[in-house]
């Protein structure tokens, strides 16, 4: 049923409480996973979103991520999205398409194709890693562009 599965994408978006809401009285951020939880919920075997996190706070994007990830493997749905941040690749572990001004640097495998070689063709010699994570994030040095802060 229909009803049924927005509550459950309300309930795992966490945004119950907006159920009953105008859209125009939400906040950007807010608005940003209620417009999330509809594309999730259509009978659609592919999904479309760009840059789906971009108005929220680190919390929610993760919550939108995992959720985006759990709805790609228990439906079998397409999902494609764009981001700017190779973080939220690594971690949905999909195939990537790593581009730069329009043209396909690299692709295949998230954690085959965001490398800091391939990263330092788009971005320059500041790319570098974290290891604090399973999939050693991604992080950018302003130092080794010559833009230390002191």
């Amino acid at each position: 049923k229909q009803v049924d599965k927005v509550d459950e994408c309300l309930d795992n978006l966490g945004i119950s409480d907006m159920k009953e809401k105008d859209v125009r009285e939400l906040s950007g951020g807010q608005r940003q996973l209620v417009f999330i939880c509809a594309a999730l919920v259509q009978d659609s075997e592919v999904i479309l979103l760009d840059e789906p996190t971009s108005a929220l706070d680190i919390r929610n994007q993760h919550l939108v991520l995992s959720q985006l990830k759990s709805v790609a493997r228990e439906t079998g749905k397409t999902i494609i999205l764009s981001t700017h941040d190779p973080n939220h690749a690594l971690f949905l572990d999909a195939t990537v398409f790593l581009m730069d001004n329009g043209r396909i640097v690299s692709n295949g495998p998230s954690r085959e194709t965001i490398t800091e070689e391939q990263l330092r063709k788009v971005y320059g010699d500041g790319i570098c890693r974290s290891k604090d994570l399973p999939y050693d994030e991604i992080s950018y040095r302003f130092e080794a562009v010559g833009n230390s802060e002191d």
